[in-house]
């Protein structure tokens, strides 16, 4: 590029620059506020108890025949889990993600199936044996509740063996 040419440029990169920062900062600053406001809310303790059924998640198939109920138990929560006529009950959390979404862990559960990821495949000389994780968490998004139940063959797990769905669907039932 020659000299004059530059000349010419030069000006008009410093004329863009100088225009548009100030609105860019102020939308910047009110995003980051948006996001402060959607990270310290959190769900209250009456949007969270209450009784879940599952239900279908694609309106196609059946769903597996599981109910949750969760309850305000002192600073925490409790749950009752029913799945094809037997329960479990123990406590429950809830966390915020960096996805800024709001989970329940169901604690003390242990999970049905667990392979791992293909890289601990023993015919690779890999004797690591797998211990089955403990703990289901799910994402809590209005009124409902879904789980991923089921890996695939990166990865295989099975969460609740009672159930066939990939993804369990809990709905609160409006009282």
């Amino acid at each position: 590029m020659n000299r004059s040419a530059l000349l010419l440029i030069l000006p008009m990169i410093f004329v863009a620059c100088q225009s548009k920062p100030a609105k860019n900062l102020n939308a910047i600053k009110n995003t980051h506020k948006d996001t402060v406001k959607s990270i310290t809310k959190s769900p209250e303790a009456s949007d969270i108890t209450g009784i879940y059924y599952a239900e279908s998640l694609d309106g196609q198939s059946e769903s597996c025949n599981m109910s949750v109920e969760i309850k305000k138990d002192g600073a925490g929560y409790s749950y009752e889990i029913s799945l094809n006529d037997e329960k479990t009950k123990g406590k429950a959390s809830l966390q915020k993600g960096e996805d800024k979404q709001t989970y329940i862990n169901f604690e003390g559960i242990k999970w049905a199936e667990y392979e791992g990821d293909i890289s601990n495949d023993p015919e690779k000389g890999d004797t690591t044996s797998l211990e089955l994780p403990v703990g289901i968490s799910g994402v809590i998004a209005g009124n409902e509740i879904t789980i991923q139940n089921t890996g695939n063959a990166m990865n295989y797990y099975v969460k609740f063996a009672g159930c066939d769905e990939k993804y369990i669907r809990l709905v609160k039932t409006q009282l």
